[in-house]
């Protein structure tokens, strides 16, 4: 039983017999494995639903709300129900490049697209038409470790912490094309209907 605790901990099991995760950090295989049949749901929160990565910047476009000159990802690799991983290919003459580089507000501001472009995919497989506008709430804690050079390829891996009456507890982690962290962050995203 003390194996399972945490797992315990993090379920909310619902009467008509749906599961939900708080925290996918805390499972494994082993747990997987371990737990009865019937855990489908489990597998879907943590499955890639993409067959292949949106690589089309039109395509982009139509799943975030924000639009060119202020587009700041150009790519979806992977979407779990509570996970993402974006990339984006910095443009020379992007508005947030000063001196060569892509500056601190490019890279917040790429880390929150990163976010509204999952949301957006989500809306895409719920039926919405467009994507819902939200914005940044608040950034609880940042950390920014370069600034990477214009021309250079950004990855993100954004992962849904909470989600409380379209409020969203997000993290982000940036990478270079050398897989080196470039910045960090925890916001709170706001979804407005």
């Amino acid at each position: 039983m003390e194996r399972f605790q945490p797992l315990i901990e993090g379920l909310i099991i619902c009467s008509i017999g749906y599961l939900y995760i708080s925290n996918l950090k805390i499972l494994s295989n082993l747990y997987l494995k371990s737990l009865a049949p019937g855990l489908l749901i489990l597998k879907f929160m943590t499955q890639n639903l993409l067959t292949e990565p949106i690589l089309d910047p039109q395509r982009i476009i139509q799943l975030i709300p924000q639009k060119p000159p202020f587009v700041m990802v150009d790519s979806l690799f992977v979407y779990t129900e509570l996970t993402g991983k974006t990339g984006f290919l910095i443009p020379i003459d992007n508005i947030l490049v000063e001196d060569g580089r892509f500056s601190e507000a490019g890279l917040i501001e790429h880390m929150a697209q990163s976010m509204s472009l999952h949301r957006g995919y989500q809306g895409f497989l719920s039926g919405l038409d467009k994507p819902k506008t939200g914005f940044i709430g608040a950034i609880t804690t940042l950390e920014i470790k370069s600034l990477p050079k214009a021309g250079s390829k950004l990855i993100t891996n954004v992962e849904i912490l909470k989600e409380v009456m379209g409020v969203t507890l997000v993290v982000a982690e940036t990478l270079n094309e050398k897989g080196e962290v470039v910045a960090t962050s925890e916001m709170k995203t706001v979804t407005v209907e």
